[in-house]
């Protein structure tokens, strides 16, 4: 076997590009332009240029010297220039152009067969997508791959996907009033995802007391919509801990005109200042709501919710110096909110912090007189 095919991935896995947040035992926020600079000197790096052709007129081939898929498109004088695919845009690929049963893990596997391998499967990608006429936005950017710097495709999307990057959304940030001076607590992206969090009314957090925040997020590559969410954050020794109203979110696809998305932002943000203020009585409420046994109400409620490894990180979490103490109601969620903090995925963190606010709402519903009763 090629050694190659074992050490490399056929698309350029995906990268962290910005992992900022106030410091551990600090407070430290950031201006929102400063953001939109960061952003703008990386758009003017990347030079994106979205491309729009036809699956039949795309050439895919994996048999290459650095183990990296290549596509090019057919011209009328030939092949043009051989682009990179990243992870998720050979996972668009895959997933739209090739029919049921040939899936990525499938042209995967190929490749990881060595040579041959490698060869078949740009082979019958090949027989699989000729005379699919089906046009779709390539969308590319230059990035770097180890030591060199390439052009990618980051994304396949249909044609009726509006472009509306992570700069669009900032500048649209920066222009609505109410948002644009909003303290920035954390500024996330990756090739996939960016998020954002924010400080809201002026808030000036101090250890263990919650205060109001809103997140936006945004995805370049189709895997996300425009969106702002809401909930409460909790300044302690070791950063923060958030957690989220499981319905509060308001979400922009990406099509048709983007503009609606600058509109929607001003709407939102009045009544998300409302809402916050409900997620506040809820955790106050949790401090006075006892648990008998909270680890194991913890594994009822959640169990099934989240992995069985999530759960066993929050019920460690329990004991944590920057838990809550004495076994309550908002001891499981600051444990589950710090067991959080340990995934790499934020959009898996975000869905941790979600359930954290699930055990919340239930654990208020079902205690009785100040108490809850663990069944398991």
């Amino acid at each position: 076997m090629n050694a190659l095919a074992s050490s490399f991935s056929p698309g350029i896995p995906r990268r962290t590009l910005s992992a900022w947040s106030s410091p551990r035992g600090d407070l430290q926020t950031r201006h929102l332009e400063s953001i939109r600079d960061e952003l703008r000197a990386r758009k003017m790096l990347q030079a994106p240029i979205d491309v729009e052709r036809s699956y039949h007129a795309a050439h895919v081939r994996f048999d290459t010297d650095d183990g990296r898929a290549r596509i090019q498109f057919v011209k009328a004088n030939g092949l043009g220039e051989a682009l990179h695919l990243t992870h998720d845009g050979l996972l668009d690929f895959c997933g739209d152009a090739l029919p049921a049963g040939w899936t990525y893990r499938t042209v995967k596997a190929l490749v990881d067969a060595g040579d041959k391998g490698r060869k078949l499967a740009g082979v019958n990608v090949a027989l699989l997508t000729q005379g699919n006429e089906q046009v779709r936005t390539f969308r590319t950017i230059k990035m770097r791959d180890g030591d060199n710097i390439v052009r990618a495709v980051r994304a396949v999307v249909s044609q009726g996907y509006a472009a509306y990057d992570n700069l669009d959304l900032v500048e649209d940030l920066l222009a609505t009033p109410d948002f644009r001076d909003l303290p920035v607590l954390s500024y996330h992206e990756t090739d996939r995802t960016m998020r954002l969090r924010f400080l809201l009314d002026g808030s000036e957090p101090t250890l263990d007391k919650p205060v109001p925040i809103v997140e936006a997020w945004n995805s370049e590559t189709g895997r996300r919509s425009a969106g702002l969410s809401y909930g409460i954050w909790k300044l302690i020794c070791t950063n923060g801990l958030a957690h989220y109203d499981r319905s509060a979110s308001y979400r922009w696809r990406h099509y048709g005109d983007p503009s609606r998305i600058r509109r929607g932002i001003s709407s939102a943000l009045e009544e998300i200042g409302a809402r916050t203020s409900g997620m506040l009585v809820e955790y106050d409420n949790a401090l006075e709501v006892a648990i008998d046994d909270a680890a194991a109400w913890l594994e009822e409620t959640l169990g099934g919710r989240i992995s069985a490894e999530q759960v066993a990180r929050s019920v460690t979490a329990l004991s944590d110096e920057t838990t809550t103490p004495g076994g309550l109601l908002a001891s499981v969620i600051d444990a589950v909110t710090l067991a959080a903090q340990e995934e790499t995925s934020i959009d898996a963190q975000y869905d941790m912090e979600r359930e954290a606010h699930y055990a919340l709402r239930i654990g208020l519903q079902r205690a009785s007189e100040g108490k809850l009763t663990a069944h398991a």
